[in-house]
Protein backbone atom coordinates (compact mmCIF):
# COMPACT_ATOMS: atom_id res chain seq x y z
CA UNK A 1 0.00 0.00 0.00
CA UNK A 2 1.24 3.49 -0.89
CA UNK A 3 1.07 6.45 1.57
CA UNK A 4 1.66 9.95 1.25
CA UNK A 5 3.68 11.83 3.98
CA UNK A 6 2.21 15.34 4.69
CA UNK A 7 4.92 17.30 6.13
CA UNK A 8 4.02 20.93 6.96
CA UNK A 9 6.43 23.99 6.44
CA UNK A 10 6.86 27.17 8.35
CA UNK A 11 9.44 29.46 7.72
CA UNK A 12 11.18 32.74 7.90
CA UNK A 13 10.85 34.55 4.61
CA UNK A 14 9.87 34.35 0.77
CA UNK A 15 13.22 32.77 -0.05
CA UNK A 16 12.64 30.12 2.34
CA UNK A 17 9.57 29.46 0.82
CA UNK A 18 11.44 28.58 -2.68
CA UNK A 19 14.41 27.27 -1.63
CA UNK A 20 13.30 25.09 1.06
CA UNK A 21 10.81 22.46 -0.16
CA UNK A 22 12.61 20.87 -2.85
CA UNK A 23 15.16 20.01 0.04
CA UNK A 24 12.76 18.82 2.32
CA UNK A 25 11.20 16.74 0.10
CA UNK A 26 14.57 14.90 -1.50
CA UNK A 27 16.23 14.94 2.42
CA UNK A 28 12.88 12.77 3.43
CA UNK A 29 13.29 10.46 0.48
CA UNK A 30 16.53 9.88 1.15
CA UNK A 31 15.89 9.22 4.99
CA UNK A 32 12.95 7.15 3.66
CA UNK A 33 15.16 4.95 0.88
CA UNK A 34 17.99 4.43 4.05
CA UNK A 35 15.18 2.64 6.09
CA UNK A 36 13.43 0.34 3.62
CA UNK A 37 10.40 3.06 3.71
CA UNK A 38 10.76 4.41 -0.10
CA UNK A 39 8.60 1.87 -1.28
CA UNK A 40 5.97 2.45 1.31
CA UNK A 41 5.59 5.95 0.39
CA UNK A 42 4.78 7.98 -2.78
CA UNK A 43 8.06 9.35 -4.32
CA UNK A 44 7.04 12.29 -3.55
CA UNK A 45 6.61 13.75 -0.18
CA UNK A 46 3.88 16.32 0.07
CA UNK A 47 5.25 19.99 1.54
CA UNK A 48 2.62 22.28 2.48
CA UNK A 49 3.94 25.61 2.97
CA UNK A 50 2.00 27.40 6.15
CA UNK A 51 1.22 31.48 6.44
CA UNK A 52 -0.31 32.60 9.27
CA UNK A 53 -0.30 36.27 10.37
CA UNK A 54 2.58 37.97 10.62
CA UNK A 55 1.46 40.00 13.02
CA UNK A 56 1.34 37.63 15.59
CA UNK A 57 4.70 37.32 17.47
CA UNK A 58 7.10 34.20 16.64
CA UNK A 59 5.69 31.78 19.01
CA UNK A 60 1.88 32.49 18.02
CA UNK A 61 2.54 32.19 14.55
CA UNK A 62 4.16 28.47 15.31
CA UNK A 63 1.65 27.64 17.18
CA UNK A 64 -1.19 28.49 14.71
CA UNK A 65 0.78 26.17 12.04
CA UNK A 66 1.14 23.49 14.23
CA UNK A 67 -2.88 23.99 14.27
CA UNK A 68 -2.80 24.40 11.11
CA UNK A 69 -0.81 21.91 10.26
CA UNK A 70 -3.44 19.51 12.62
CA UNK A 71 -3.36 15.71 10.63
CA UNK A 72 0.01 16.02 9.25
CA UNK A 73 2.59 13.75 9.88
CA UNK A 74 4.98 16.35 11.16
CA UNK A 75 5.65 20.30 10.80
CA UNK A 76 9.05 21.82 10.13
CA UNK A 77 9.88 25.31 12.14
CA UNK A 78 12.47 27.05 9.97
CA UNK A 79 14.61 29.74 11.40
CA UNK A 80 17.74 31.32 10.25
CA UNK A 81 20.84 30.65 13.32
CA UNK A 82 21.95 34.43 12.39
CA UNK A 83 24.85 33.46 14.30
CA UNK A 84 27.75 30.61 13.87
CA UNK A 85 26.39 28.62 17.02
CA UNK A 86 22.40 27.65 16.11
CA UNK A 87 21.24 27.47 19.86
CA UNK A 88 20.31 31.07 20.25
CA UNK A 89 17.72 30.69 17.10
CA UNK A 90 16.36 27.42 18.53
CA UNK A 91 16.17 29.17 22.44
CA UNK A 92 14.63 32.73 21.65
CA UNK A 93 12.38 31.82 18.14
CA UNK A 94 11.80 28.20 17.74
CA UNK A 95 11.48 26.36 21.71
CA UNK A 96 8.79 29.22 22.77
CA UNK A 97 6.90 28.31 19.72
CA UNK A 98 7.13 24.30 20.73
CA UNK A 99 6.24 25.15 24.78
CA UNK A 100 3.15 26.79 23.27
CA UNK A 101 2.13 23.78 21.24
CA UNK A 102 3.10 21.47 23.92
CA UNK A 103 0.72 23.42 26.42
CA UNK A 104 -2.33 23.93 24.12
CA UNK A 105 -5.74 22.15 24.21
CA UNK A 106 -6.46 23.09 20.28
CA UNK A 107 -5.95 20.14 17.98
CA UNK A 108 -2.64 20.64 16.68
CA UNK A 109 0.21 18.69 15.09
CA UNK A 110 3.17 17.87 18.21
CA UNK A 111 5.39 15.95 15.64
Amino acid sequence: MIKVLVLGLFVEGATDDDFLPPVIRRTTEQILAQHGQSGTYEASVLVIQLTTNQKKDRAESILQAACDAYGYHALIVHSDADAPIPNKAILERIEPGFKLVRETSEKACRD
